[in-house]
C-alpha cells in the first residue's frame, strides 16, 4: 500500500495543478475490475483513498468490482463494506442450500438428502448455472434498500455504472439505470456458475466476459482523471494449462484480456494490488 500512497500523492499534486490552471476541480473517476475473491482488495484501496482525502466523483465496476463499487456509491464507507464482507457466510452464499432453520418442520427430515437439484419441465433439464444466485441477490437487495427507487444510478450519492455482458449481442452493456440490485447481480453472473439474469428481454452474464476493467466507461461518464484498480487474471503460460477446462477458460478470456490491456492505458493512476497467494475463488481463505 506504500506504493499506492505514493502514486495517489502524485495524482493529487497533478490534479491540484490542473485545477489551479483551469479554475475548476477535475472530475475523478474510480474504476474497479472484476476478479472474484481478489476483488476484496478494492476495499483496501478505498481505505487509502479515504485516508488521503480523495472522494471519487463517479465509479464504474465489473463483477466483484460492481459489488464493492455499488455499495460505495450508495454511501457505505470502506470500513462498512469490509464489515459486510467479513460477515458474509461465503460457503452458504455460493450454494443454493437453504438454512435448516428456514425449512418447514414437515420438510426437515428430507434436508440434506439430495446431491443435486435439476429443473423439471416435462422431464429433467440442465440448469443455466450451478447456482441460481438468490442468496447474493438477497444480500445486494438488503444493503441497497434505500435506493431501490432510484432508477438513475447517476443520482446515487456517487454516480455509478456497472458492466454486464449482453449474450444476445455479444457486447458489453453499461448499466447506469434500472433496478440497482438487478444491475449489480447481472454484472456478477459468471457463466455456468451463476445463472444468467433476464432483464428487459436481455440475457445478461458477467461483464468480465467482454469488459472486466471499464475505464472507457468512466471516461464516457465525464471523468477527467481516472484511478483504476485491476485485480483481473492474465493469460496462463502453456505449462500451466493442465486440462481441457483450463484451455477452454483461457480461450474464452481472449477478448476480455485484450480489452483490459487497452483499458489500462486509459488510466491516469493504475493500481495492481499484490493479492498473492489468493485467487479468484479464495472466498473461504
Amino acid at each position: 500500500m506504500r506504493r499506492v500512497r505514493s502514486m495517489l500523492a502524485l495524482f493529487l499534486i497533478l490534479a491540484l495543478n490542473a485545477a489551479a490552471q483551469e479554475e475548476s476541480r477535475p472530475k475523478v473517476g474510480l474504476v474497479l475490475s472484476g476478479g472474484g475473491a481478489k476483488g476484496i482488495c478494492h476495499i483496501g484501496v478505498l481505505k487509502v483513498l479515504e485516508e488521503e482525502g480523495i472522494r471519487p466523483d463517479l465509479i464504474t465496476g465489473t463483477s466483484m468490482g460492481s459489488l464493492v463499487g455499488g455499495l460505495y456509491a450508495c454511501g457505505y464507507s470502506a470500513d462498512d463494506i469490509e464489515r459486510i464482507v467479513l460477515e458474509i457466510r461465503w460457503d452458504e452464499l455460493m450454494t443454493n442450500k437453504i438454512g435448516l432453520d428456514k425449512i418447514a418442520i414437515e420438510e426437515k427430515r428430507y434436508y440434506g438428502r439430495w446431491l443435486a437439484e435439476l429443473p423439471w419441465d416435462r422431464g429433467p433439464k440442465l440448469p443455466s448455472g450451478l447456482i441460481r444466485g438468490q442468496k447474493i441477490m438477497e444480500l445486494i437487495r438488503l444493503h441497497t434498500l434505500p435506493f431501490h427507487g432510484t432508477s438513475d444510478f447517476r443520482e446515487l450519492p456517487i454516480p455509478f455504472a456497472c458492466i454486464a455482458t449482453d449474450v444476445g449481442a455479444g457486447e458489453a452493456l453499461v448499466q447506469d439505470r434500472g433496478f440497482l440490485p438487478d444491475a449489480m447481480r447481472s454484472s456478477m453472473s459468471i457463466p455456468t456458475f451463476f445463472a444468467p439474469m433476464f432483464t428487459d428481454s436481455l440475457l445478461l452474464v458477467d461483464g468480465g466476459e467482454i469488459r472486466n476493467f471499464p475505464v472507457s466507461d468512466a471516461r464516457d461518464m465525464g471523468a477527467d482523471l481516472v484511478i483504476g484498480v485491476d485485480v483481473g487474471d492474465g493469460l496462463l503460460p502453456p505449462d500451466q494449462l493442465d486440462s481441457p477446462v483450463d484451455i477452454l477458460t483461457q480461450s474464452a478470456m481472449f477478448t476480455s484480456l485484450k480489452d483490459t490491456e487497452h483499458q489500462r492505458g486509459l488510466c491516469d493512476v493504475l493500481i495492481l494490488p499484490d493479492y498473492a497467494p489468493y485467487s479468484t475463488g479464495s472466498f473461504l481463505e
